[in-house]
């Protein structure tokens, strides 16, 4: 009889043995799965215009692009600044070789780089201005070119890098501005171009002219309000693949 109660005894504790070596198995698993979803977070780098980083034009951060990208969980480096133009692009993009090593291994499986610039260098361009025509025609030739050597420097030097480059270009939306509405068939005319050029190079194209529109989209008639942050960042979220 006492063996018997012995057995049982030592059959219970290796049944509890067991027991507890599969939930510390489990958790770790959880813990790993985890920690791996952490780090398959998709890199996002947001360079150019007050567009992706509206900041000084919302009332709290939560309200901005880049927070608003952060809840399809991405991991967002915002390099855009205020007024950029074309020429600022390449400087903004080559801050990212300053991360860790660390991210940089992250960034070598999937990079995605928002652009979004080119109002600026359009619509405060005297040439263009004093060529602008009542048909909305004017000579945007100089100012394209400069846009797609900028692009193509930056897709170049992410190759060199082993980055795993994904390019997202945003186009030109229309301000409220009065100031500013004559130039819509200019603006169209820039994202036409902006759409080929995508779809020849197997880029993405993000469309705001028609989903930025209404005056809650907007702040003082021309930047990109907390409505219109909301917007901008599901689009653009819709461009990266969730797998």
């Amino acid at each position: 009889m006492s063996d018997s109660i012995h057995i049982l005894f030592i059959a219970f504790i290796l049944l509890l043995i067991t027991i507890l070596l599969f939930r510390e198995c489990s958790m770790k698993k959880r813990y790993i799965e985890s920690f791996s979803h952490d780090k398959a977070k998709k890199q996002v780098l947001l360079i150019g215009d007050d567009i992706l980083n509206n900041i000084d034009y919302v009332d709290d951060s939560d309200e901005t692009v880049e927070y608003n990208l952060t809840l399809y969980d991405l991991q967002v480096y915002n390099y855009a600044e205020n007024n950029s133009k074309i020429k600022d692009i390449y400087s903004q993009f080559i801050k990212i070789h300053s991360k860790g090593k660390k991210i940089k291994n992250e960034m070598k499986k999937n990079l995605y780089i928002v652009i979004s610039v080119g109002r600026d260098d359009l619509l405060n361009n005297n040439q263009i201005k004093n060529h602008y025509g009542k048909d909305g025609s004017a000579n945007i030739q100089k100012v394209w070119s400069e846009y797609k050597e900028n692009i193509e420097r930056i897709e170049k030097e992410a190759k060199i890098k082993g980055y795993n480059t994904n390019i997202i270009l945003v186009g030109l939306y229309l301000p409220k501005d009065k100031d500013y509405i004559k130039y819509e068939k200019i603006i169209k005319k820039w994202n036409t171009r902006l759409t080929e050029y995508s779809y020849k190079n197997n880029y993405q194209y993000i469309n705001t002219i028609d989903t930025i529109k209404k005056e809650n989209h907007f702040v003082d008639e021309f930047y990109i309000s907390g409505e219109g942050s909301i917007i901008i960042a599901e689009n653009i979220s819709k461009s990266i693949p969730n797998k």
